[in-house]
C-alpha cells in the first residue's frame, strides 16, 4: 500500500518556452504529405508546438508559387512538389492539433533552384546564388512570393514567415559583369549590400516585407530609428521596402555608408 502525505496536490506546471519547434526541410528531403502528417502527430507528445517548415533551398523548390508559376520547375521532380491546397491541408491540420507551422524560404543565399524557372533573378547561369540585386525582377518576384505566404489572404497563418538569410557568400555578385557594375554604379560593395540586407530581414520580424516607422523604433530606438525613416522614406508613404532601404541608404549616405552600417548594427535591438 502506497500513502500519499498531504493529499490532495495541486500542481501547476507550464513549458519554460513559448516557441518549442522541430524544423523540417524538404528542399533536401522531400517528404510526402502523410509523413509531415505524421510528424506533426508526435508533436505534442514532447510538448512542441511549432513545426519550422523549411521549404525550399538550393538544392529543390517543390512550393506551388500563383504570381510565379516556374519557381517549381526546381523541384526534383513532378511529384515532389506541393500545391497550395496541399500546403493549406497541412497548415489546418497541425492547428487543429495545437502546433503552428511557420515557412522558411531560404534567400537570397541559399536561392539556386529559383534560377531554374526565373534565370534572370539569378546573377549568371554559372553563377547562381545570391539572388540578383541589378534586376527589378528580383524584388517583383519576391515581394510577390512574401505576399502569398503573408499577404491579405496569407496561405501560412503564423505571425512569422522565415527568410533564412545565412552564408550569403557574395562572390558571385563580384564576378558577375552586371551586377558588379550595379553596384559600382550605386558607390557599393557586395558586403555592404548583405549587410544592409541581414539587418532589415532582422528587424523586419513578422516578415512582411516592408518596415513601419514603429518597427524602425521598436528595433533602433525613436531617435535613430526617426533618422533612419527621415533619410530613406523618399516616397513618403511611411514604408521601406527591401529595395528601398538598401538602396535608399547608398543614395543617402554614399561614402559614409559603411560608417552609417556600423551604426545601424550598434543601435540595432532586434
Amino acid at each position: 500500500m502506497y500513502t500519499i502525505e498531504g493529499a490532495p496536490w495541486q500542481i501547476s506546471d507550464k513549458p519554460r518556452f513559448a516557441h518549442r519547434g522541430l524544423m523540417i526541410d524538404t528542399a533536401r528531403h522531400y517528404e510526402s504529405l502523410a509523413s509531415i502528417r505524421g510528424i506533426i502527430d508526435s508533436l505534442p507528445y514532447a510538448k512542441l508546438n511549432v513545426l519550422h517548415w523549411h521549404m525550399v533551398d538550393t538544392q529543390s523548390f517543390p512550393f506551388q508559387s500563383k504570381t510565379s508559376p516556374k519557381l517549381w520547375d526546381g523541384a526534383y521532380s513532378e511529384s515532389e512538389r506541393y500545391t497550395q491546397a496541399d500546403v493549406a491541408s497541412i497548415v489546418e491540420y497541425a492547428r487543429l492539433r495545437g502546433v503552428r507551422v511557420i515557412v522558411e524560404f531560404d534567400m537570397p543565399g541559399h536561392a539556386a533552384s529559383w534560377c531554374k524557372g526565373y534565370p534572370e533573378i539569378c546573377p549568371s547561369t554559372t553563377c547562381t546564388q545570391p539572388l540578383n540585386v541589378a534586376n527589378n525582377a528580383t524584388f517583383e518576384l519576391i515581394d510577390n512570393l512574401i505576399g502569398e505566404l503573408a499577404g491579405d489572404k496569407p496561405l501560412f497563418q503564423d505571425n512569422f514567415v522565415h527568410l533564412g538569410g545565412d552564408e550569403v557568400n557574395t562572390d558571385c555578385w563580384s564576378k558577375t559583369p552586371s551586377v558588379a557594375a550595379w553596384l559600382k554604379a550605386r558607390n557599393m560593395s557586395a558586403d555592404d549590400l548583405a549587410k544592409l540586407e541581414a539587418i532589415f530581414k532582422k528587424v523586419d520580424a513578422d516578415g512582411g516585407g516592408s518596415l513601419d516607422a514603429d518597427e524602425l523604433k521598436e528595433a533602433f530606438g525613436d531617435e535613430y530609428g526617426g533618422k533612419l525613416m527621415a533619410d530613406l522614406d523618399e516616397d513618403g508613404d511611411g514604408e521601406l521596402s527591401l529595395e528601398e532601404f538598401t538602396t535608399g541608404a547608398v543614395a543617402k549616405y554614399g561614402d559614409n555608408l559603411s560608417k552609417e552600417i556600423e551604426a545601424m548594427e550598434a543601435n540595432c535591438k532586434a
